[in-house]
């Protein structure tokens, strides 16, 4: 889970007496001197974690203040300026950090479910990346169709699907990937929590052993019961149940 902070510094002048108000409260905290390169304290700071909307002024009325929020996510830091409600940033993930579809299936089916800010009808994006992180990238509008999305939480709302569409391109190649990321909005800005891979496995080359064999309605095909893994490719996409007899294999 992200955690969320405040951040608030004063100077070291005359109206600190170190005490602010927050949310009414005259409230004194446990300050650490700011210093400048020659050891001069020229301020005092405190921080602490936060969660929620809080009001904070100096206790002074002439006195000055300069408060922060800042948090750290699975995918890196945010901020917040000065005035923003401090709500925790919306925790929402993927139930799984990859999938696997073939080129035959026609989509891939992904779950997003959201832990935190459960009463609030909130909404996030997905949108389809390219991976990074592989030597066999899957191409936008050729291997599937790219997807830019705006899901809505209704209150209390914690399981979202959506579909994306993958593209039987014909062509023989490796198992390709792609990414997937939600991303919500911090100050104006997209910022992403969470993101999973795609891995779309090629069905042409079966295709082309298919057209190398030819099964009759009657026909039984051995398969060892430690199949090779071109075997447990046929099983998966080729040759029916009915036609299949399994060959004990021992002493292995």
């Amino acid at each position: 889970m992200p955690n969320n902070f405040y951040s608030i510094a004063v100077p070291a002048d005359s109206y600190y007496n170190g005490t602010v108000i927050i949310n009414g409260s005259l409230t004194t905290l446990n300050w650490t001197p700011i210093r400048d390169t020659n050891g001069v304290i020229t301020g005092y700071g405190y921080n602490t974690p936060a969660d929620g909307s809080s009001t904070i002024s100096h206790s002074h009325p002439n006195g000055r203040i300069y408060v922060s929020a800042y948090g750290f996510a699975p995918s890196g830091g945010y901020g917040y300026l000065t005035g923003t409600d401090l709500k925790p940033l919306l925790f929402v993930t993927f139930n799984s950090s990859s999938y696997f579809t073939t080129e035959s299936n026609g989509q891939v089916l992904l779950y997003i479910e959201r832990s935190n800010r459960l009463s609030e009808v909130v909404t996030v994006t997905v949108k389809t990346k390219s991976s990074a992180t592989t030597t066999s990238p899957a191409n936008e509008n050729s291997d599937y169709i790219p997807v830019n999305q705006t899901i809505a939480f209704s209150a209390r709302e914690t399981v979202k699907t959506f579909f994306i569409t993958i593209i039987n391109d014909g062509v023989t190649e490796e198992t390709e990937y792609f990414d997937v990321v939600i991303e919500t909005v911090v100050d104006a800005m997209p910022f992403e929590i969470d993101r999973t891979t795609i891995a779309i496995e090629d069905n042409d080359n079966l295709h082309s052993i298919a057209d190398t064999m030819v099964l009759q309605e009657n026909t039984s095909v051995l398969i060892s019961n430690q199949p090779s893994e071109m075997e447990q490719l046929l099983v998966k996409y080729l040759i029916p149940a009915s036609q299949i007899q399994v060959l004990e294999v021992t002493g292995q």
